[in-house]
């Protein structure tokens, strides 16, 4: 009794093993929807199908027939929680092993009602309007039939929102229904079985492709010896690859100790302008690389909303400021998949001993998306392997640069020695010259004594920076600072017997360890020489520190020297310049023009930095402070 006909299920059967064949979901559920509406008097009906989001299953609304647009529109946003439809079937009527029927009558019992069940014209009126015969459908009625995996789960479900009979459906088709969903359940299953497997073999070969052309790209990259165009070019492949809109590149500047904007793409003029103003300091980056947000090997993901106030300041801006940023934090996401306009997606460059380079940050996907783990990992390989191109660039540069440097030096020497080798002549000829009195004769020979020491002077600092601009990093040695510090101080201080030096230092640490060579006397030497040299006052004062220093972003351990003197101190537009070789050339003829740019080349050579501040903050005239941080070894 309430079995359905053998005709009926002979078309059941047919109409189910059709279904089979089709290997496309979205295929294989419009012709299930066409099916169930040619065997049974269905006239609107809904099939939910069940998706993974995360640690949730979520039920949502794949064929929509028997409604219109505008009620299709707004059913086609809706979705149901696993444990939403565990309630709903708590209080639902069970008519059969896989069907519940849910009577307009149970939704009093079930309120309060959202914005889902509006969606289906649900509301106190209308759940309150009585049933108009016990066998009549109700417009809030529904049954729904389960399709369920082989494993026994929930997979969707076939949703009758009205019968085009007006009646609730007999038992007996219902259990055709509920057969057909049992062997509709089949092709389903099968059906995202092989999508999946197409998807992953897509995904497979989506992978290798990119990874060829990475590598393809990466390989052209090496041949580029300009950074400027390099850079863009990174920023140029990335964007082709990953598909992102918009990209920046920063990098860590030893000199003036802080990462800096060197390369923008899809960014306005002003932004470009703003960003590379800007100076982040280390401090500020570690943020960027919290452990709470690493998301891939050196790649990280900071979403937009828990960017802190202090952070906000070193994003892409505009001339509006930041107030236009602290607006942009508190729009909301569009969906947790979406990209927000303030995510910071993060890949760090790396040199072979694992120091960081500088960061690369992909923005403003082109699908509107946060991407995804497999993309994510593909431009960490990308990322990997434009850090050995990087390296590479700048070693290049590196050596270029200092080739370049040494010809100008020899070539400006050359024309240097020649004209102070002209100006000697002249005052020897005007020494020798008839009736010429004692007294200017020695003036003369005085001026000729002078000018040969420049001379000498000049060719030993030459010499001096073509030797170190020559070696490379593979010939330095563990030293220790205070020894080769304490052996220069009384040789320095000796090649001035006129001048009154004091000299203080404060305590110092024990295994201060530095990577050098043997012209580290050379750059104390000329630290000492240029304090003493240049101050005019009678007694010349002297302050050394050495400190040790953590750097928390990088994990490593510096040695920070200090030299400070009480002179007449250096002028802000003349600080750079000293440190600067290429400045310098013009001044070539100056007693102690190379001094302080033998310094930066050495400290350079050692991996540190070096900064000229005044002793006293403001008033250049009260003395230098020199400071140089080294690592440790």
């Amino acid at each position: 009794m309430g079995f359905p006909t053998k005709e009926v299920l002979d078309r059941v059967i047919d109409a189910a093993s059709n279904l089979l064949f089709i290997e496309n979901i979205d295929d294989l559920l419009d012709e299930l929807a066409k099916t169930l509406r040619e065997i049974f008097p269905i006239k609107s009906m809904i099939i939910w199908i069940s998706e993974n989001d995360g640690d949730l299953n979520i039920r949502k609304p794949k064929i929509i027939l028997g409604f219109t647009d505008e009620e299709k529109s707004k059913l086609q946003t809706i979705s149901y929680t696993g444990m939403e439809i565990d309630r709903a079937r708590e209080f639902a009527n069970k008519i059969g092993r896989l069907s519940y029927f849910v009577p307009a009558e149970l939704y009093t019992r079930l309120g309060p009602y959202d914005e889902r069940d509006l969606c289906f014209g649900i509301d106190e009126k209308s759940a309150s309007t009585p049933r108009k015969a016990p066998d009549m459908w109700h417009p809030l009625d529904h049954v729904n039939i389960s399709f369920v995996s082989q494993g026994g789960e929930y997979i969707g479900s076939i949703e009758i929102e009205e019968p085009s009979d007006g009646k609730i459906p007999s038992l007996e088709s219902i259990k055709a229904i509920e057969i057909f969903a049992s062997l509709a359940s089949v092709a389903i299953e099968q059906a995202e079985l092989n999508e999946k497997e197409q998807a992953i073999t897509e995904a497979a070969e989506k992978r290798s492709a990119r990874i060829s052309r990475i590598l393809s790209f990466v390989r052209e990259m090496l041949a580029i010896k300009n950074p400027e165009r390099m850079m863009n070019n990174i920023l140029t492949i990335l964007s082709d690859l990953f598909g992102f809109k918009a990209a920046s590149i920063i990098l860590f500047d030893e000199r003036e100790n802080c990462f800096k904007y060197i390369a923008l793409m899809g960014y306005s003029q002003e932004e470009v302008n703003i960003s590379k103003s800007l100076r982040l300091p280390k401090d500020s980056m570690r943020f960027d690389i919290s452990p709470d947000y690493l998301v891939a090997h050196d790649a990280y993901f900071i979403p937009g909303e828990k960017l802190p106030d202090e952070w906000l300041r070193y994003e892409i801006q505009t001339s509006d400021g930041i107030d236009r940023l602290y607006k942009l934090r508190e729009q909301p996401r569009a969906h947790p998949r979406a990209w927000h306009p303030l995510d910071n997606l993060i890949y760090l460059f790396r040199d072979r001993k694992g120091r960081i380079l500088g960061m690369m940050y992909p923005d403003n996907p082109s699908d509107g998306l946060i991407p995804s783990p497999e993309t994510i990992e593909s431009i960490g390989i990308y990322a990997s392997l434009v850090s050995i191109a990087m390296e590479n660039t700048k070693n290049y540069m590196e050596t270029l640069g200092a080739k370049e440097e040494i010809e100008l030096l020899n070539r400006l020497l050359f024309i240097d020695v020649r004209n102070q080798n002209a100006i000697m002549r002249r005052y020897l000829e005007m020494s020798i010259a008839e009736g010429i009195d004692k007294d200017r004769q020695k003036k003369y020979l005085k001026n000729t004594l002078n000018q040969m020491e420049n001379i000498v002077d000049l060719i030993q600092k030459v010499r001096r920076l073509s030797s170190i601009r020559s070696r490379d990093k593979s010939s330095l040695l563990r030293v220790d600072l205070i020894n080769s510090l304490n052996n220069q101080i009384p040789i320095s201080i000796s090649r001035y017997p006129k001048k009154k030096v004091k000299i203080e230092h404060g305590a110092m640490p024990d295994n201060c360890y530095i990577f050098a060579n043997d012209l580290i006397g050379d750059m104390f030497d000329h630290l000492i020489s240029n304090s003493i040299e240049h101050n005019p006052r009678e007694e010349v004062e002297i302050w050394f520190s050495i400190e040790p220093m953590h750097d928390e972003f990088t994990n490593r351990d510096f040695w920070i020297f200090s030299i400070k003197d009480n002179g007449t101190g250096i002028p802000d537009d003349r600080k750079k310049d000293l440190l600067d070789i290429t400045s310098q050339i013009s001044r070539l003829g100056e007693k102690t023009g190379l001094g302080l740019s033998i310094v930066s080349a050495l400290v350079h050579l050692y991996g540190g930095s070096i900064s000229i501040d005044d002793r006293i903050a403001g008033d250049h005239t009260k003395g230098t402070v020199i400071k140089i941080i080294l690592p440790a070894a």
